[in-house]
């Protein structure tokens, strides 16, 4: 029975906590802004033109959170862009909860 707890509290240390906090270092090196206000909202350049994709799409976008929550969280958002369209349209759900 020990041998099978000291199993576990390994895979848990390996499979989790040494990645989480891998994460947390290497989201603290590349730092973040202070708030919302003074982040980077330009264009990601993920999306095509609307004119090179002539199809109606629907996308799910995934991306970090800012500051801390990045560790944990990412934002998504769901584009959709309908047949010969010449704008894409972004829906976000901005909260926490």
């Amino acid at each position: 029975m020990h041998s099978l707890v000291r199993g576990v509290v390994w895979f848990v240390l390996v499979l989790v906590v040494l990645p989480v906090a891998a994460g947390a270092v290497m989201a603290y090196g590349r730092g973040w802004p202070e708030s919302w206000r003074t982040a980077n909202w330009s264009s990601s350049g993920l999306l095509p033109e609307t004119s090179a994709v002539p199809a109606a799409h629907v996308l799910i976008l995934a991306a970090r959170s800012g500051n801390w929550k990045s560790i944990f969280v990412e934002h998504l958002s769901i584009v959709l862009k309908p047949e010969r369209a010449t704008a894409w349209t972004r829906y976000d759900v901005v909260g926490w909860g």
